[in-house]
C-alpha cells in the first residue's frame, strides 16, 4: 500500500508544471491592460 502511494506522488507534481509555463508566458494578466487603455483614452466617464 506504502508503496503504491509514492509512485501516485511523482504522479502529482506533473500537474502544476504546466501551470508554471502559463506564468512565464503570460507574467501579468492580460485582461487588465486593456482596462487601463480605455482609462488613457477616457479618463472621465462619457455619461
Amino acid at each position: 500500500m506504502e508503496e503504491k502511494q509514492q509512485t501516485n506522488s511523482p504522479s502529482q507534481p506533473v500537474v502544476p508544471q504546466p501551470t508554471t509555463v502559463q506564468e512565464t508566458v503570460n507574467p501579468q494578466p492580460v485582461v487588465p491592460q486593456p482596462t487601463t487603455v480605455q482609462e488613457t483614452v477616457n479618463p472621465q466617464p462619457v455619461v
